[in-house]
């Protein structure tokens, strides 16, 4: 694997949202080696097609981070908008 985050195909995670649940142990192990992928990602996209529908799933999610890492906190803002002034 490579150490770049790649999109999973939409044919793969088809394959994945209509994984059987009584599949033989060690499957999935096995499709997550042949598909490249990780088995976090294969458990992941199984957890959003429970959660998101399976629509939702067939979608890659954003990859924005769910909060800004320099971001600055309303106490810090009011701070430095006080010594501006």
């Amino acid at each position: 694997m490579s150490s770049t985050n790649r999109r999973v195909d939409p044919r793969v995670r088809l394959a994945i949202v209509r994984w059987p649940d009584d599949a033989p142990r060690g499957a999935v192990t096995t499709f997550c080696a042949e598909q490249s992928i990780s088995r976090k990602t294969f458990y992941a996209i199984r957890a959003r097609a429970r959660t998101e529908g399976e629509a939702a799933a067939l979608e890659p999610g954003s990859t924005r981070p769910r909060r800004s890492p320099s971001a600055i906190s309303a106490d810090q803002r009011t701070q430095a908008l006080r010594v501006r002034a």
